[in-house]
């Protein structure tokens, strides 16, 4: 069985990875030409590495890792986020798993791509440790069903864009540079992740100070579950603590009647008394965080910002 490094922009790699993933999770809605090209090579940040074993040419195993930027400490890093992980499942407990991740996380690595962050699910977590994933704090789940209304939109000073542009990228490299750790960002980024998503709607907030100036924003979802109807925050950044007061406040002012409850997923000791304050309480229910790489991170991670927008990507 050999291990490659497939080119995505075949479209006999495109089939056969098709037909490795419906063997793998099923015919989901993500097995057509435009959310593979979204994803695999329409990313301002580079195109998709997907390594894949074969036998009898045929797909039995994939690891995808997507080309990103990260900060750290002041530092960029060329990194990659994991996309997606499958084994075909006649062929589990072969141990292609962990050979197909060891190969595409040393090559990343001899690439010169120093951090790769991956949030696996329940049943992938044990393969990726063994193959040296850091497990990090995790990233738990936060909900609220009250919503503050009592201002109204010209209070808050917010407005709904349809897509950033490049005088935004000012701001959205302010917003972020106050953290320890994030993920690299600019307009092309965001609107490749939201606004041109060929599958998922997303409604984009902004704090309105002007035509060229904003404080902060946020990317909303909606999305229906078990018969009600809810408000995922799956990207959000701001400049100052009471800019994501404001953030905040103009999701309750435009969530108002439109769902049962808001969601998001984040860190348990970032910005913790904001988010109490508005009416934000920490479930039972998360998400882990791993990251492959030389550096050593501690378990700090109170100044770090990774939304699960930048993983919702599978």
């Amino acid at each position: 069985m050999k291990i490659e490094l497939g080119n995505v922009t075949k479209k006999v790699f495109r089939d056969k990875y098709f037909d490795l993933w419906r063997s793998s999770f099923g015919n989901k809605p993500k097995c057509c030409d435009a959310w593979y090209e979204w994803l695999n090579y329409y990313c301002p940040t580079g195109i998709n590495n997907s390594f894949v074993i074969k036998e009898n040419n045929d797909f039995i195993s994939g690891y995808g890792l997507l080309p990103i930027t990260l900060n750290y400490n002041r530092q960029e890093h060329e990194s990659t986020l994991c996309t997606n992980v499958m084994t075909h499942p006649e062929h589990g407990g072969k141990g292609l798993f962990t050979k197909i991740g060891a190969h595409a996380l040393q090559t990343m690595k001899s690439l010169g791509k120093t951090i790769q962050v991956g949030i696996p699910n329940d049943n992938a977590i044990r393969g990726h440790m063994k193959v040296g994933w850091q497990r990090m704090p995790n990233l738990y789940f936060y909900q609220k069903t009250n919503f503050d209304t009592k201002y109204s939109k010209n209070n808050i000073g917010y407005k709904v864009i349809e897509k950033f542009d490049e005088i935004h990228d000012e701001w959205i490299a302010r917003f972020h540079e106050k953290y320890n750790l994030y993920v690299k960002k600019d307009h092309k980024f965001l609107n490749w992740r939201y606004a041109n998503h060929p599958l998922n709607s997303y409604t984009c907030i902004v704090l309105d100070n002007g035509e060229t100036s904003v404080n902060g924003y946020v990317i909303i979802k909606s999305f229906t579950e078990n018969n009600k109807t809810k408000i995922h925050i799956v990207d959000y950044a701001y400049l100052y603590e009471s800019d994501l007061t404001r953030l905040l406040l103009a999701v309750d002012h435009y969530t108002n009647g439109k769902a049962d409850l808001v969601n998001l997923w984040r860190f348990e000791d970032s910005n913790e008394i904001q988010f109490a304050n508005a009416g934000y309480t920490k479930t039972e229910n998360y998400d882990r965080l791993i990251l492959f790489s030389d550096i050593k991170f501690d378990n700090d991670t109170s100044n770090w910002h990774i939304v699960l927008g930048d993983n919702d990507v599978y």
